[in-house]
């Protein structure tokens, strides 16, 4: 049986996950706060953030995980692949030829936006803590974009510096703008004083 060898590649792949929880905590405190803000957040905090973490903790318990795997796996490869051909003229004439022959398939998803979460914690084995706060802003589109983006660089380079790893002692403290999903973010990382952080 092929169970506990996907157990075991299952309990290391938590292992550096949880592990890479000091090094990038505040990146999935970030995730975290913003799930709820845009459908992109939502699916970036559940592939790539800690409600991935959550996830294959539980996925660990499952019985009878390989033959799931093997299910999905016949499923995923019956079906026809998108193609992208990077490449000159010629070969790429050669290659479309051959492609243009196959249908491709498509599964209609639609994607939704994650019911809100409006305050969130998760606790875990580490000396250091990470908070982060997003909120729905304006995208690239608009145009105070580029003086929030501005704004963004000078908060962090200055009075949150200041405020958070100076005053604070927190290893330090920011403000990010994401131009694309117009999402602002403040946050701390490693930092002992969550309650005035806040």
């Amino acid at each position: 049986s092929s169970e506990p060898v996907i157990k075991n590649f299952l309990n290391e792949y938590i292992a550096d996950y949880e592990q890479s929880l000091v090094d990038q905590g505040h990146f999935y405190a970030m995730s975290m706060a913003a799930r709820s803000l845009s459908p992109v957040s939502g699916l970036t905090e559940t592939w790539m953030g800690l409600e991935q973490l959550l996830y294959l903790r539980e996925l660990k318990k499952q019985a009878k995980l390989g033959d799931k795997l093997q299910d999905l796996a016949g499923s995923a490869l019956s079906k026809t692949p998108l193609v992208a051909l990077i490449g000159e003229s010629r070969e790429i004439d050669l290659a479309s030829a051959r492609l243009e022959a196959r249908e491709p398939e498509f599964d209609e998803a639609e994607i939704k936006k994650p019911d809100p979460v409006i305050n969130r914690a998760l606790a875990t084995d580490t000396d250091v803590s990470f908070v982060s706060e997003a909120i729905k802003m304006v995208n690239i589109c608009h145009e105070d974009a580029a003086p929030l983006f501005v704004l963004s660089r000078l908060l962090g380079r200055g009075y949150l510096h200041n405020e958070l790893r100076e005053k604070g002692g927190a290893y330090g403290g920011f403000a990010r703008y994401d131009l694309e999903d117009g999402i602002w973010y403040f946050g701390s990382y490693r930092d002992p004083q969550l309650q005035r952080t806040f």
